[in-house]
């Protein structure tokens, strides 16, 4: 059983022997092999995948940050038509070791979720789904997904944080999982059986996230640098490795634009927490951060008992494999 949660931004997997990983959601074609670095003794930028289909024709990918590197963008459509999901899928699961027949957990948005219909075209698109894989240069295995649920996230993140304390059973919670594009938002409250459940009126998804930190900074740099064009990968790496960035042969320093940034967008995510669940704010016993993007912002979010899941990035990943642990993905997948 494998966890595997397809951001907009990165992919988070768990395995249940506790591996995971974490690498950015895009995909190209590969046209070169990496020749030119390893002549120079250095290890190609991860990863480079080859997969082979039942009709016996093998594609070359760059997947996650090699794909970055060659100047793939991310894919912005639903879940269930994107192009890149199912190769995405895939290196992750050859990534945690999976060989031959493997039951997969996928996660969708709050507001994707509740739609049927892209539930089932998400499970149908990965279902029976085969090929044999090599991942940076790995002996090829195949692989076959022959199970494929589908779980709502946000809520698997909420599981997560009940593992690791069990005394949110039961009380008023909110749920705030940033992701980079995305982030959804939910309310439970008790139920009649003790258990805490979702209140679907004041639970979904805003179309806000850790994207617009970053683009906003990519059009502060733009304008600074005299309006040239500013590819958002030179940004997102510069905001991932201390904030400086070289513009026309000088440093300029990204962190009090990111902070200006990270403000703005917390912001808006607080207005809609407070739009959606209003009074009841005041009486949840932890508001819950999940998602890469709300451990960045959580420092800006002011709202009560805000708590931030340990691992925040892979809350999501984890509460897949809860779920599905407990049974309840057999359910969800046949309701999808």
């Amino acid at each position: 059983m494998l966890a595997v949660d397809v951001g907009y931004g990165f992919v988070k997997a768990a395995a249940q022997d506790g591996r995971r990983l974490l690498f950015p959601s895009a995909v190209a074609s590969a046209e070169r092999h990496g020749e030119l670095t390893t002549a120079l003794g250095l290890r190609r930028p991860e990863h480079h995948v080859e997969v082979q289909g039942t009709g016996g024709r093998t594609d070359r990918y760059l997947v996650g940050e090699a794909a970055l590197r060659a100047g793939a963008s991310r894919t912005w459509s639903e879940a269930s038509t994107r192009r890149d999901y199912a190769i995405l899928v895939l290196t992750a699961a050859a990534l945690l070791g999976a060989d031959g027949e493997t039951r997969l957990v996928v996660g969708l948005p709050l507001s994707a979720y509740v739609q049927r219909p892209e539930r089932r075209a998400l499970r149908e698109s990965l279902l029976g789904y085969g090929a044999w894989v090599s991942v940076d240069g790995q002996d090829a295995r195949y692989l076959e997904f022959t199970g494929v649920t589908v779980a709502p996230q946000a809520l698997a993140a909420y599981l997560s944080a009940l593992r690791g304390d069990p005394g949110l059973a039961g009380a008023e919670v909110g749920v705030i999982d940033v992701g980079y594009r995305t982030t959804d938002l939910s309310l439970l409250t008790p139920g009649p059986d003790g258990a805490a459940v979702p209140d679907e009126t004041r639970s979904g998804s805003l179309d806000v996230g850790y994207h617009d930190v970053v683009d906003t900074v990519r059009q502060a740099v733009a304008e600074r640098a005299g309006s040239i064009e500013v590819p958002e990968r030179h940004v997102e790496r510069a905001m991932r490795s201390g904030g400086m960035l070289t513009v026309r042969g000088r440093e300029m320093d990204l962190r009090p634009l990111v902070e200006v940034a990270e403000r703005e967008v917390a912001a808006r995510i607080e207005a809609e927490a407070r739009r959606l669940w209003g009074a009841d704010l005041d009486f949840v016993r932890a508001v819950l951060v999940a998602g890469g993007g709300g451990q960045a912002l959580a420092s800006h979010l002011r709202l009560p008992a805000l708590r931030v899941l340990p691992d925040a990035a892979y809350a999501n990943a984890e509460g897949f494999l809860l779920l599905a642990g407990a049974g309840a993905m057999d359910r969800a997948g046949t309701q999808a």
